[in-house]
Formats: C-alpha cells, sequence, structure tokens
C-alpha cells in the first residue's frame, strides 16, 4: 500500500473544499481526482504530497511521493538546461538522464532557451521531464497533460505506462472538461500492463 486516507476533510477560507474522503492507492494503481475549477482538486494534491496544513482526517504515506503542480515549478530566468540540472541534483540523478528525459519529452531543442521564454506546452513538457529521473514511486500529477499537443500527450502516457510496469503509482487531477485524457490514462493501466491493477476514482460534481 503506498497511502492510505480516511475522512479526510479540507476548508478554506470559511469554505469546505472536501469533506470524509476515504480512500487507498497500492503499486500500479491510478487515482483519478476529478472536477472542474475550484473543487478542490489541487488542494488534494497537495494535502497528499504534505505542502499543505490545512486539513484533518487520516493520512498516511509509505512511499516517497513526487508532486509536479500545474504552475510548472521553474526559475524563469534560468534556462531548461538549468533548471534540469538543478532538479536532478536534488534528487542525485545521472547526467545522462538530463537529456534522455528532454529526448522523451521531444524538448532537447530548447536547452538553452530561458524558461521565460516557452510556450505553456514547452514549459509543461520540461516541468514533466522530472517524471523521467525521479525514482519516487508516488506521483502526485496536477493536470499533467493540460497545454499539452497530441503527440505530448502520447509521451507522457507512455511514461506514465512504464511507471506501472515498474511498480509505480500515481494520482492526477483532472478537470471534468478532460474526460478523454482520463479515459487515456486510465488506459495506461488497463491495458498496457498486467501488473497494472485498476484505478480508483474521486469524482466531485
Amino acid at each position: 500500500m503506498f497511502l492510505e486516507a480516511r475522512h479526510l476533510t479540507c476548508q478554506r477560507g470559511g469554505r469546505t473544499l472536501f469533506r470524509g474522503i476515504t480512500f487507498q492507492l497500492a503499486e500500479g494503481e491510478l487515482l483519478e481526482i476529478r472536477g472542474g475549477n475550484g473543487s478542490g482538486k489541487s488542494r488534494l494534491l497537495r494535502v497528499l504530497a504534505g505542502i499543505t496544513k490545512d486539513w484533518f482526517g487520516h493520512l498516511e504515506i509509505r512511499q516517497p511521493a513526487l508532486y509536479l503542480g500545474h504552475e510548472n515549478s521553474r526559475h524563469p530566468r534560468l534556462t531548461v538546461k538549468e533548471n534540469i540540472e538543478l532538479a536532478a541534483n536534488l534528487v542525485g540523478a545521472p547526467v545522462e538522464a538530463i537529456g534522455k528525459s528532454l529526448r522523451t519529452l521531444n524538448a532537447r531543442h530548447l536547452l538553452n532557451h530561458a524558461c521565460e521564454t516557452l510556450s505553456v506546452g514547452q514549459s509543461r513538457r520540461v516541468a514533466l521531464a522530472r517524471l523521467m529521473f525521479d525514482e519516487a514511486p508516488l506521483w502526485l500529477l496536477d493536470e499533467p497533460t493540460n497545454s499539452l499537443d497530441t503527440k505530448g500527450r502520447r509521451r507522457f502516457q507512455t511514461l506514465l505506462a512504464e511507471h506501472f510496469w515498474t511498480g509505480g503509482a500515481a494520482g492526477a487531477g483532472l478537470d471534468l472538461d478532460h474526460m478523454a485524457t482520463a479515459r487515456h490514462l486510465r488506459a495506461c493501466t488497463r491495458r498496457s500492463y498486467e501488473r497494472a491493477r485498476g484505478d480508483r476514482c474521486l469524482c466531485r460534481p
């Protein structure tokens, strides 16, 4: 078991974002966190990542986690190469893993570009490159395919399927307007690999 949550409740500014959420997440599973804007998807992911403390209930995280928010955490004035090297150094990743990650996500040609000059889709690809060299078995991803083109989404789905194959698990926040993305991500667990054990869904109207 990667994580277990019981009766999670979160309030912000006097408003309840979610209440009484209970679930478990195990090897090979995808946790879908669905909802519209402001429904609490990002907040739940941040709770699971240990970033925010405005919640109560029981939460047990049993594996190291990698959190990627929808803001593509990066230093805008640094180049893509500098940002990737900084992230890789934090987890002790080898230099060769940096080039491989950028090639896989078709971002190697952006190496010497300042991140502040990238398009939204390019920024997302660079942020997702971290998935290639961070060995955390639990991924917590906030709207991971937003702003990606068709090729970018397919490359990400391949990464996700490989993650499940090697024993990983993932939680992903998905907007209600992107249910096709949910079906594609779910297919990574159901169709591609026998080791994947299915998916769990937290839905919010």
